[in-house]
């Protein structure tokens, strides 16, 4: 038996031999179990089933220890019904955990209550215990888990400590949303040419960032979301070199760095939600921009050079308080997504919009535009268009027929009275 997978029994379980695998087969759970203590040289083990924690049927700890071979390198069980992994299990090596939204305290019977002795499994390089709400320590001994590239604590809300982070040294990614941190500065890594390429810090309590998150040089993917307390980020995050995604949705960030143009490899800038009022004219700098997310935040005008943002195939402006776009925007030549949706003091187009050759979607639902200029006509490519709850739009142009790649069309609560012949033919 090389592969079992039925997903969509009662029960759920895989196992591979190394990483081979074959058609999926359908297996009483019963028969599994006792054939996983024949399975001398199994690797990989992952069960599936649904919520463990709503279900009274539960496989008896007991019965899962005498099967669980010594010889696995990745186990991934989520919702994991028990406290503890059975005794008999050795895990030296063991390279992969995933035990996400489990009820699980300690490792085995006999250590610390609602404690994790990870000394017990050295050479991880995997840890995913995200959701584990009950997990009060990470025992780390020092010189532990040298291997360990990715580590997820997300929601893990009562661990007391997580200084040992600093002490990884291969780490790259790292999540630990959630865990209500007021600083930053204990994840930075002992070892300058370890940091990590890949932060989550969504959802905790920081109010200021450090000058030294600039020594994450490595990073790649920063996630500052939902930390309702931060107001404000230092100069020096825009020595980040290598960055492409920064996410501050849900923030109480009033203003960016100046000198965020300095990012010369981000590609995903989003601060939906915030407080942020003005965009700096260095954010025009960032060539490999694709992705601006602005969505209700309390920007209301956006740079006159913003045309210079060659890379950008998405805006997303909606629920803002734009009251105009510059025309430079109609540079844009990768622009696929236009969103306005929302912006109540939003009263007119560009009239050269018809030069977004890539546009595919165009959104100004409940705005106060009162025409739609004809040039609209030469996007070829636009296949959406919304124009729903534009109470002062009367009239479409007469050539929109000529949008040939157009599927959909929205004028609902509009004085429109008559769509033009041009889109019958």
């Amino acid at each position: 038996m090389k592969y079992i997978h039925p997903r969509h029994q009662p029960y759920g379980l895989a196992a591979k031999r190394g990483l081979q695998s074959s058609p999926s087969t359908s297996y009483n759970p019963d028969i599994v179990l006792e054939g996983l203590g024949n399975m001398k040289k199994l690797r990989c083990l992952i069960v599936y089933r649904g919520n463990y924690k709503d279900r009274g049927d539960l496989v008896k700890i007991d019965e899962v220890s005498q099967y669980l071979p010594n010889s696995l390198r990745y186990l991934d069980w989520p919702n994991y019904p028990h406290w503890c992994l059975p005794k008999t299990f050795q895990a030296n090596n063991l390279v992969e955990l995933h035990m996400s939204d489990s009820r699980i305290t300690q490792l085995w019977v006999g250590g610390k209550v609602r404690t994790l002795d990870l000394g017990l499994t050295p050479n991880l390089v995997r840890l995913d215990l995200q959701f584990c709400d009950d997990l009060v320590e990470l025992h780390v001994p020092v010189g532990c888990l040298k291997r360990l590239t990715y580590l997820n604590l997300r929601e893990c809300k009562r661990l007391k400590s997580i200084l040992f982070i600093k002490d990884l040294e291969s780490l790259e990614v790292l999540d630990v949303s959630g865990l209500h941190l007021n600083e930053l500065k204990d994840l930075t890594p002992s070892h300058s040419n370890n940091t990590p390429q890949q932060l989550d810090f969504d959802g905790n309590d920081i109010e200021k960032l450090l000058s030294s998150i600039g020594n994450l040089h490595k990073l790649v993917y920063l996630s500052l979301s939902w930390c309702s307390k931060l107001k404000s980020l230092p100069r020096s995050i825009c020595s980040l070199q290598h960055l492409r995604v920064l996410n501050l949705v849900d923030s109480y960030i009033e203003e960016l760095p100046e000198d965020i143009g300095q990012l010369e490899c981000l590609e995903q800038l989003s601060f939906s939600d915030s407080e942020v009022k003005h965009l700096p004219d260095s954010i025009c700098k960032l060539k490999r921009l694709n992705t601006l997310i602005l969505e209700n935040c309390k920007v209301c005008k956006l740079p006159q050079d913003l045309g210079q943002i060659d890379s950008l195939n998405r805006l997303d402006l909606g629920l803002s308080n734009i009251t105009d776009i510059p025309p430079s925007i109609c540079k844009l030549k990768p622009l696929k997504s236009l969103n306005l949706f929302g912006c109540s003091n939003f009263k007119k187009l560009p009239e050269n919009l018809g030069d977004l050759e890539s546009l595919i979607r165009l959104n100004v639902r409940r705005t106060k535009i009162r025409d739609v200029p004809s040039c609209i006509c030469k996007l070829k490519h636009l296949k959406v268009l919304d124009l729903s709850e534009c109470y002062e739009l009367e009239k479409l142009p007469e050539n929109l027929g000529d949008l040939e790649c157009l599927k959909e069309l929205y004028i609902r609560d509009t004085p429109i009275s008559h769509l033009p012949d041009s889109i019958s033919c």
